[in-house]
């Protein structure tokens, strides 16, 4: 008689199944199988432990990853480096930087086993970056090479982390650049920083090297540009003109060029092999001007054309944040009635202007004539597009092969109030773009998804700003009177300081308006007593 074989399941099996389950992020599973563990008489591991909380990162479940935490602490359950790194990425992940900072330092004073390691540090320098804080990514890179336990060498994350971290300062960018090299001259894959390289461009509106290096991201598919790297070469179109300078020729073009021997060193490491001619021929690069260096109005242009040419070949990548940058291309450059066009043929309201009393604000104002499309390698700009006094025929002139629009959004409608008192320059003194905008993001508030998700810090800010784009529009024109009824209105909900209403403060003393003054400063009075007020409240909460 053969018997039959009995198989032992062990912590490790169990440990097998429970990571597969996390993995694909099944809660309702990976629990299930640990009640099982346990019901046998197993008591689950340190790798139970970290496949857990690999699931709760998986879910972006904060509060469950904590009580697994207080779980371990409970049962004894020594947390190992590699635990608190699945903890600390999900701090990253979800902005809370105190936490990380606060988990980062008990690691370092707990034991020497859970001293932070390589990814640990290159963790907590990517997280300075993301508040710009580039004097502590440094000190953490010291720190990390030179501590007398164990110090860590630096490797290709490492590098990237501080490429990253430097480049959001523009004290520091030249840092950045530095780090870029050692990790060229390390030997490391340069093609995995191309992306960080275009965005330190894009920060610093250097739009001569941004090309360069998105063709030759153009050139390798392994990482060929997506939607960030759009977004990207977008960015640094409309912060050029932040840079922009006459040069002593009488053409136009960017003080933010990288320049000097950091420049050499950057152009024969990672540029010497593009040829700008023969690349920008190539079927998979989008259709840049055949100039090295942009004036002006062939920024405009070139903007133009790489949105066309998404339009045309790669409508999937064209996403709010390129929209919204584009859009800042035209308000920076101060085409005001490109703006105008633009946004009308990129984006639409949330709500449908055949049913609703709400209308298209798009429309709404003065508009243009059609834009030439008819050759985008010229150097027109706006004196091709003369504005007329015309209403609501924008329908008739946008471009039909602008078929992709994305929805407006909080960051949109920013831009566009911006824009609107941006067009409000004499002897333009039409409000209504403005008003309409308002009334139409009013609108966009009651009925969105995206608004109803914000904390209330967020829904503040947005509200905020949104209310002081149009005050300083009704400043603009002098239109005091639905100035002073918005603050009225928003002062119970909105912290406004007197930065925020300095254009409408500066009107009213031009204009000798004192009502405006006064109405000014008992605003700016209660929203500081409110404050004082929480203040209070906060210091007594621990009391009651």
């Amino acid at each position: 008689m053969i018997e039959e074989a009995k198989i032992r399941i062990t912590p490790h099996l169990y440990d097998l199944f429970v990571q597969a389950y996390a993995n694909e992020g099944n809660v309702q599973r990976t629990l299930g199988l640990v009640k099982h563990m346990q019901m046998n008489g197993l008591e689950p591991t340190s790798r139970t432990y970290f496949n857990l909380l690999k699931l709760y990162f998986i879910n972006n479940d904060f509060k469950n990853m904590s009580s697994i935490v207080d779980m371990m602490n409970e049962k004894g359950v020594e947390l190992t480096v590699h635990h608190y790194y699945i903890v600390m990425r999900m701090c990253l992940k979800t902005h809370r930087v105190r936490e990380l900072f606060q988990i980062f330092d008990l690691m370092k004073f707990r034991s020497v086993k859970s001293l932070p390691d390589t990814r640990i540090y290159s963790m907590m320098i990517t997280a300075c970056g993301a508040t710009k804080e580039a004097e502590r990514a440094l000190d953490l890179y010291r720190e990390m090479t030179t501590r007398p336990i164990e110090p860590q060498e630096s490797d290709q994350m490492t590098l990237r982390s501080l490429i990253y971290a430097c480049s959001k300062r523009a004290d520091y960018r030249q840092k950045a650049w530095q780090f870029a090299l050692e990790y060229q001259q390390r030997g490391y894959p340069v093609n995995v920083i191309m992306p960080h390289l275009l965005y330190i461009c894009a920060l610093s509106g250097d739009v001569t090297h941004a090309r360069f290096f998105f063709l030759k991201m153009c050139t390798d598919s392994a990482v060929y540009p997506g939607e960030l790297e759009f977004q990207y070469l977008m960015r640094c179109y409309s912060l050029w003109f932040s840079g922009a300078k006459k040069e002593k020729n009488g053409t136009e073009s960017s003080a933010n060029v990288l320049r000097g021997d950091i420049g050499d060193d950057v152009r024969a490491a990672f540029l010497s092999k593009i040829n700008f001619e023969t690349h920008i021929s190539a079927p998979e690069v989008p259709p840049f001007l055949p100039v090295l260096q942009l004036n002006k109005a062939q920024i405009i242009e070139e903007a133009r054309a790489i949105m066309l040419y998404l339009q045309t070949f790669r409508p999937h990548v064209i996403t709010p944040n390129i929209v919204c940058s584009y859009l800042n291309v035209a308000l920076n450059g101060k085409q005001k009635t490109t703006f105008r066009h633009w946004f009308a043929e990129t984006t639409v309201p949330q709500i449908d202007p055949a049913t609703s009393s709400i209308p298209d604000a798009a429309y709404i104002g003065k508009v243009g004539k059609r834009i030439d499309n008819s050759n985008i390698h010229s150097s027109s700009g706006e004196t091709n597009i003369p504005s007329s006094s015309n209403r609501n025929n924008l329908h008739e002139l946008i471009d039909p092969r602008f078929s992709t629009k994305v929805t407006r959004n909080r960051h949109i409608y920013e831009t566009a109030l911006q824009g609107a008192y941006a067009c409000l320059t004499p002897p333009n003194r039409d409000i209504s773009f403005a008003e309409a905008l308002y009334a139409e993001r009013e609108y966009w508030k009651r009925s969105s998804e995206e608004y109803s998700a914000f904390t209330d810090s967020q829904r503040e800010e947005s509200d905020r700003m949104a209310a002081k784009y149009l005050i300083n529009a009704y400043a603009r024109t002098e239109n005091f009177r639905p100035a002073v009824e918005i603050l009225r209105d928003t002062v119970s909900k909105l912290d406004w300081t007197f930065e925020d209403l300095t254009t409408l403060h500066n009107k009213a003393h031009q204009c000798e308006v004192d009502a405006v003054l006064k109405a000014i400063s008992w605003v700016v009075r209660v929203v500081k007593e409110r404050k004082a007020s929480r203040l209070s409240s906060l210091a007594l909460t621990p009391l009651i």
